[in-house]
């Protein structure tokens, strides 16, 4: 296939990398990762084989470049719960944006805290991004851990852990529908789902009442 019979390309000039982004977050939402590769990216876009790699070097710095736009994205998340009021207030607006973030992004959820990307330090700003991320919940815990004569990353591992906890579980939930008689264990996905800012709100005053 020639320069002149490719399709007709989906990407503003300037825009292949993201739309190169776009694209692979799709594909790997409707196939998984495995089955993505640079060369199948290029013509999903309508550009040469060659193209992509003036953005990405292999399939892994793709994939490293979604995860930190993942980090960046969870961060920005997370700062807007701050000056919600009390810290009690901004750390359930926080867990709340997590859980809907991981929600709605699935394939960045995954690529941050999957096995796939492997090592942060082999991407360029990703292990950066991922600590700033995380500071900014140690920002949000630091009074009460003052408070409670707790070192702050102590408090932060238990709050991160209700949030992933629960995104997990919702996520779980979401792709194994519930139907017919509840056990026990349905019973508490059911509730789980339908009220989760009422079960991290109850999280989050066991932790905090120290």
């Amino acid at each position: 296939m020639t320069e002149s019979s490719l399709p007709e390309p989906r990407y503003h000039h300037g825009d292949l990398r993201a739309a190169l982004m776009a694209a692979a977050i799709e594909g790997i939402a409707a196939h998984g990762v495995e089955k993505l590769s640079l060369r199948a990216l290029a013509r999903e876009v309508g550009v040469s084989p060659a193209a992509p790699y003036r953005h990405f070097e292999s399939k892994n710095a793709l994939l490293g470049a979604i995860a930190l736009q993942g980090v960046n994205e969870l961060r920005h998340v997370l700062e807007k719960a701050d000056g919600e009021g009390s810290a009690y207030k901004s750390l359930l607006a926080a867990g709340l944006g997590y859980i809907e973030y991981a929600l709605t992004h699935p394939v960045e959820f995954q690529l941050i805290f999957g096995n796939v990307v492997g090592e942060f330090a082999q991407y360029e700003g990703l292990r950066e991004a991922a600590d700033e991320t995380y500071e900014v919940l140690l920002d949000l815990l630091a009074d009460d851990a003052r408070r409670m004569n707790r070192p702050v990353h102590e408090i932060g591992a238990v709050i991160w852990t209700a949030y992933h906890g629960l995104a997990g579980l919702l996520i779980s939930s979401a792709a194994n529908p519930l139907a017919g008689e509840l056990l026990p264990r349905d019973q508490a996905l059911a509730w789980l789902r339908d009220s989760p800012r009422a079960a991290l709100a109850l999280m989050l005053r066991g932790v905090l009442s120290g």
